[in-house]
């Protein structure tokens, strides 16, 4: 005999199945009390919206071994407490990031930006390319940054990107409001703008 709750995940649903199996030398038979969880994720602009709907109905089938019944997990009133028990306890996260980027031009070299940039921020030199541009990353308040540093008419350009990463809870809670990603944009667009102009 196999026993046991099996969760398989289809299209829009997750089915979660109570199964007993019997094996003979003619084959598998099962017997299995199923219910399914349907979920939707449907993208609303500024946010993603997550709906799970609970089982409404458990499904039954029952199999036989030759002309014997297979019995079945257990009872379905024990079933039906088991999902409601799991619906009660339903909780999931989302982690995702947010990408941002900006650039910024100075009057001055792209050697003399990049000194600026590593005394300050102590930088990550990545590559410097024989067009005289500089890849390198930083840190600031744990967000790391990837930059690169062109010549611009008599000065330079600075080009930068990073990205800002977020956890999502069931419950509707967020790890970082938009309030919060706005506050640390700021801050990194005011401190590369000050490096790159000083």
């Amino acid at each position: 005999y196999i026993k046991g709750r099996q969760v398989k995940t289809k299209e829009n649903e997750i089915q979660v199945s109570y199964l007993n199996t019997v094996t003979t030398d003619t084959g598998n038979f099962s017997s299995a009390q199923y219910a399914s969880y349907k979920f939707n994720i449907e993208d609303k602009g500024d946010y993603t919206e997550v709906k799970i709907t609970s089982p409404s109905e458990l499904k039954v089938h029952t199999g036989r071994a030759l002309f014997v019944k297979v019995e079945h997990f257990t009872s379905s009133d024990i079933v039906i407490k088991d999902l409601q028990k799991i619906t009660n306890e339903l909780s999931f996260s989302i982690e995702g990031s947010q990408a941002y980027s900006g650039e910024e031009k100075s009057e001055f070299s792209v050697d003399a930006i990049y000194n600026s940039f590593k005394r300050k921020l102590g930088t990550n030199l990545i590559l410097k390319d024989r067009n005289n541009e500089v890849y390198f990353s930083f840190n600031i308040d744990n967000t790391i940054i990837n930059a690169k540093i062109s010549p611009y008419r008599n000065g330079s350009v600075v080009e930068y990107e990073y990205y800002q990463s977020y956890v999502a809870t069931s419950d509707g809670k967020v790890s970082k409001s938009m309030s919060d990603f706005n506050t640390i944009e700021n801050k990194i667009s005011a401190a590369i703008k000050n490096i790159v102009n000083s």
